[in-house]
């Protein structure tokens, strides 16, 4: 908004959400004259979702086949061919891709096909071919049903000529994408497994193999399941997935981890939550980043001051304010989250549909950016903890990131955020929302900023907090107060060494990081 002189010129920048989910956005902004005639400028955005998978390695294939087919998509609504060329078909034999290929609309004929290579090897001859649609629009996977079996065969010709295309239609089952990285991650599910029956070993795939001892687990009732290698299973007492629950999956690689299941309908968008201070799964049901105030509007009034939402990495805390604070600022899919209840008695939670009814509801449903929360801490634990922190201290400490260790390994990193109980200088009383990440039960933490600064909890011994799963301290109005220690309280000078701070502990030496040398 504005005005300017006749004449003039101005220039406009417009900043897009990067966390908006594939699809196109219109605004329209106006320039108005003082007669009230108003000239339009249209703004377009489209973001794209990038394909699930790369070409398949032909050199490895010595044989191949052809297959010309069609792709019926039924929605709720209507059933049509898929004429969008940005679409992919991929084909699978063996657990291998060995095909994939565009989809190809004709607009003058109006005929929308697909010509698919199919590569193979001996051990291929005669195995069942499956085959997958790629929506480039959103981003989804679905499974696609031949109307006839197809089977690798060197040098046949599926349905190509005289014979009409192969039909591959979509089975309303659908694939979610999730990405795991190397150690501990936090996900969940917002599909209906019920076609699988929920097993772990038939809903459940990867683009690369699994790793002997990856491992999925309930924190809610302790189940957990491990991959075996030799199996080429997942064994242990864990034998489902709920799409009402949140899992801990642990990858000793990284991996892309595909769950198969069917769209959820509104009525089945319901979680309990229990009070009196119980931690609860919390899935994100959505399918795509909703802000985290529209996520749980609909338990507003069940919210109470002292209750948190967790990531593995990042947290809020509803406070005295009415609101949540923290530097979670949204959930996304494939995604798990953990939320204490403070009061009693059970709380259901709804996820309404209708942030996903069209593309301006999805503009408006995303938060912006959320600040940077444990970029650098421990993946290999799968348990957290919880502080609200405020370094006492001159500005230009107190805007500094501080991060916590336990032992010397680095437990979590946090940036300052703007404090809004402060009435002075909001540099000065900023907040840091720590998600403290280890499996060291009853270790004292250790505070630093980021420049290696020791830090102590204000009026208590250095070992006054130690870590305990789950546990939270601190709170927006009453944080832990952090102080800056002097080098003489715990044994620490700094030297400079080939032009690298060296920071001596202990008589042990450590770099700038905390990273002991």
């Amino acid at each position: 908004y504005g005005s300017i002189e006749p004449m003039d010129e101005l220039t406009l920048t417009f900043n897009f959400n990067v966390m908006l989910p594939p699809g196109e956005y219109t605004e329209i902004i106006y320039l108005t004259d003082e007669n009230g005639l108003s000239e339009p400028l249209r703004l377009e955005l489209t973001i794209e979702a990038f394909p699930p998978y790369g070409e398949p390695d032909r050199t490895k294939y010595p044989y191949n086949m052809s297959i010309c087919a069609q792709v019926i998509i039924v929605d709720v609504d209507e059933t049509s061919y898929d004429i969008d060329n940005r679409d992919m078909v991929y084909a699978f034999c063996c657990n291998e891709l060995v095909g994939m290929e565009p989809i190809t609309f004709n607009e003058i004929s109006s005929a929308s096909n697909v010509y698919l290579t199919v590569y193979g090897n001996d051990d291929m001859t005669r195995k069942p071919v499956r085959f997958q649609l790629w929506r480039a629009s959103s981003g989804h996977l679905y499974d696609l049903t031949p109307n006839n079996n197809v089977v690798f065969a060197h040098g046949y010709v599926y349905n190509c000529g005289e014979s009409d295309p192969l039909v591959l239609t979509t089975s309303g089952s659908e694939m979610q994408t999730i990405e795991l990285e190397r150690g501990w991650n936090w996900i969940s599910t917002y599909l209906d497994l019920s076609i699988t029956d929920g097993l772990l070993n038939n809903c459940l795939s990867a683009n690369e193999p699994w790793a002997e001892g990856d491992e999925i687990k309930n924190p809610a009732n302790c189940l957990f399941s491990k991959y075996s290698l030799k199996q080429d299973i997942f064994v242990g007492s864990l034998e489902r997935l709920h799409y009402t629950n949140m899992y801990m999956a642990y990858s000793q690689n990284g991996n892309t981890m595909r769950i198969s299941g069917e769209p959820l309908d509104a009525d089945s968008m319901v979680i309990q939550l229990r009070g009196s201070g119980q931690w609860n799964s919390f899935p994100c049901l959505y399918e795509q980043t909703v802000g985290l105030a529209e996520a749980l509007a609909d338990y507003y009034d069940d919210a109470s001051v002292g209750d948190i939402i967790k990531a593995r990495n990042r947290f809020a805390y509803f406070s005295q304010n009415k609101r949540w604070e923290g530097n979670l600022s949204a959930i996304r899919p494939g995604e798990g989250y953990l939320l204490r209840r403070m009061a009693q008695g059970t709380a259901t939670v709804h996820f309404y549909p209708t942030a996903s009814s069209n593309a301006k509801a999805k503009a408006k449903a995303n938060a912006n950016a959320e600040p940077m929360a444990n970029a650098n801490a421990n993946a290999n634990a799968a348990t957290n903890m919880t502080m609200i922190a405020m370094v006492e201290s001159d500005e230009a400490q107190s805007a500094k990131a501080i991060r916590v260790y336990i032992d010397n390994e680095l437990a979590a990193i946090a940036e300052p955020i703007a404090n809004a109980n402060a009435n002075a200088d909001a540099n000065a009383n900023a907040l840091y929302y720590l998600t403290i990440q280890s499996d060291q039960a009853g270790k004292p933490l250790r505070f630093e900023t980021e420049d290696g600064t020791p830090l102590i909890v204000a009026g208590e011994p250095s070992s006054a907090i130690t870590y305990l799963p789950d546990a939270h301290k601190g709170t927006p109005q009453a944080p832990v107060r952090l102080i800056p220690r002097t080098d003489d309280q715990v044994g620490v000078t700094k030297i400079i060494e080939n032009d690298h701070v060296i920071i001596i502990r202990n008589g042990e030496r450590y770099d700038v990081t905390g990273k002991k040398l």
